[in-house]
């Protein structure tokens, strides 16, 4: 499935009437560059994340279509991260080698290397050994930034093993 427009425009219509104007600008000033905030906290985004895909019942495979539409179109920081709630779904609910394609390709956008990161850390809750596998394989596209994140919750020698690969540097 792709998105449909009226479900983007759906989840932005969502976004806009639960931000808050207080929260927009602290979001603004916490980060070191300029972005467009709407003031919706994380724990809303996602649960409108999960009341879309209750709703309307969408598999793990309509989550990441909606996730991709959702960030080819992102202008707001709470619309990526709506997306990626989109694929903590998925990921919690199914998890195959094309999640992992899907990860190399989002590597090639470095707006997106954090969250890439912060997928790979969910991921690894569940998926472990392929995350690390990912990783050690596209450690070279990688951010730093991005394999801290991914690293987070794995043991400690395993995080020094993987920090002791070499990462692109921002």
């Amino acid at each position: 499935m792709r998105a449909t427009p009226a479900v983007i425009d759906e989840l932005r219509s969502t976004l806009k009437s639960r931000s808050d104007p207080r929260l927009a600008e602290a979001t603004r000033r916490y980060f070191p560059t300029d972005i467009r905030a709407l003031g919706v906290g994380n724990a809303e985004v996602r649960r409108i994340a999960d009341a879309l895909v209750k709703q309307r019942g969408l598999s793990p495979e309509d989550c990441l279509a909606v996730t991709e539409d959702l960030l080819a179109q992102a202008t707001h920081h709470e619309e990526v991260l709506l997306g990626f709630a989109m694929v903590r779904k998925a990921v919690g609910r199914a998890f195959d080698e094309s999640l992992l394609d899907r990860f190399r390709y989002w590597l090639e956008h470095t707006d997106v290397q954090k969250s890439v990161g912060w997928l790979l850390k969910v991921a690894a809750d569940h998926h472990r050994e392929a995350v690390v596998g990912f990783i050690q394989e596209n450690i070279s596209r990688m951010q730093r930034d991005t394999l801290r994140y991914a690293i987070e919750r794995l043991a400690p020698e395993q995080r020094k093993a993987l920090l002791a690969l070499k990462p692109k540097m921002p």
